[in-house]
């Protein structure tokens, strides 16, 4: 994992829940409700797919298959897969229109991705990668983790599939097929980027969310705090309590932050001042792709 894709994570979890939301509402007496959640979720998907177009291969394309699949055990209908399949569908194309103003600026092409006679060296690499890693004690312990917990979300979205809750089997699919589809995905493009597998490592997590009684422990939860909270009449003098606890709380971490932050940043990185110096002179904005080596020790 890295934070590099952080935000697509955070885009592909968010838009999951959204989407399960939309398959789940009736037209029937609530059309305002229907069509908020679904134009939210179009401008999430939008959104996503213009900053990061592999969110596309990390939601919406598993997204879809798991829209099938569920079409095909009849726990949802014609309509609701209509409306959900548009949602991704323009939410994706307008995310990739929305990239078009920013062309001059972004310096992959779709060539640098898609490398479809490289089929065979993409399975062949990723072979090695698992041999690899597998020569190593954290290594094992790693995929051993990884993989656990990909069964352990097959295991629960059978469970959950045969309940026959769309709003279940949804999320329950999406975590046990998506890593699936998204390893064969990347394969079939011919790539080698090990970190587009990172699905791997968030979405079968989230298959826990769905398990059995989960939810009626969260209801009990829910009501012990409602039923802990207040009157309402002392709910303004909490909530101001609230604001100066957190004002007090940010003070005292800016405090004993700040010089800490004020240091780092005042020290000069000496490659990276070599760099900028570089494209300075070139006079050029964005003079191109540049690397720099560093001893890890």
């Amino acid at each position: 994992m890295t934070t590099y894709y952080s935000g697509t994570v955070i885009g592909a979890v968010v838009t999951l829940g959204l989407l399960r939301r939309v398959n789940t509402m009736r037209s029937g007496g609530a059309g305002r409700h229907v069509m908020g959640a679904t134009l939210a979720t179009a401008g999430v998907v939008a959104f996503c797919t213009m900053t990061n177009p592999l969110y596309a291969l990390w939601f919406v394309l598993p997204a879809g298959a798991v829209l099938l699949v569920l079409r095909v055990c009849s726990q949802l209908s014609s309509r609701a897969l209509c409306r959900a399949g548009l949602v991704l569908c323009v939410g994706t194309a307008l995310g990739m229109a929305l990239r078009i103003p920013f062309a001059h600026s972004i310096v992959a092409t779709t060539e640098d991705y898609w490398h479809l006679r490289d089929i065979g060296a993409s399975l062949a690499y990723h072979a090695r990668q698992v041999s690899d890693t597998l020569a190593t004690r954290a290594g094992i312990a790693s995929l051993c983790i990884t993989l656990g917990m990909w069964i352990a979300s097959i295991v629960i979205a059978l469970a959950v599939v045969r309940r026959g809750k769309v709003v279940h089997s949804f999320i329950a699919l999406s975590a046990c097929l998506g890593p699936f589809i998204v390893a064969v995905a990347v394969i079939v493009m011919g790539s080698e980027a090990t970190r587009y597998l990172q699905p791997w490592a968030f979405l079968p997590f989230l298959a826990l969310t769905v398990l059995p009684g989960v939810e009626f422990a969260a209801r009990g939860i829910s009501r012990r705090i409602l039923a802990w909270l207040p009157a309402r009449e002392s709910i303004g003098t909490l909530r101001a309590a609230g604001v100066v606890g957190a004002a007090i709380f940010l003070g005292v971490v800016c405090a004993l932050t700040m010089p800490r932050i004020n240091a780092t940043v005042s020290v000069v990185d000496a490659d990276l001042r070599c760099v900028t110096d570089w494209v300075d002179a070139s006079g050029r904005t964005g003079a191109g792709l540049f690397w720099t080596m560093r001893v890890v020790s």
